[in-house]
């Protein structure tokens, strides 16, 4: 997946390290209800560097449906971003609203990695980038 697929959609990056902890977990379920606020056409995904069996398996467990990315063994999106912490080879939290032009509308870099993103302020962005 990259942001060529997305070309001329809205798109939010919910990016948490380990799906399967409970404090990565709260954000992916959150996001999964705040999909349907989401305005028709925009992608929701969830990156991790969970190994794709485990996210699929998560995924199937908390009836999380959106797409959950893996970027486990490839560092390249996480450097891209700026999220590798490479101490723990993760991502680390954040949230990003990406516009149809692929325009960086919104991000938040989760500082304390034990806190959930600020998901009103997200869907503000979100609203803001989906005016015409």
């Amino acid at each position: 997946v990259t942001l060529a697929d997305a070309a001329g959609r809205l798109l939010v990056l919910s990016v948490v390290p380990q799906i399967d902890t409970t404090v990565c977990g709260i954000p992916t379920r959150q996001w999964e209800q705040l999909k349907r606020e989401l305005p028709p056409g925009a992608l929701l995904y969830t990156v991790s560097t969970d190994a794709p069996a485990d996210l699929a398996r998560w995924q199937r467990a908390e009836n999380v449906e959106h797409p959950a990315l893996s970027a486990q063994g490839n560092p390249r999106f996480g450097e891209d971003y700026g999220l590798l912490i490479k101490e723990w080879q993760q991502l680390q939290r954040s949230i990003w609203v990406i516009d149809g032009t692929g325009h960086v509308r919104y991000v938040e870099y989760v500082a304390d990695q034990g806190s959930e993103p600020d998901y009103d302020a997200a869907m503000a962005a979100v609203r803001a980038a989906s005016q015409p």
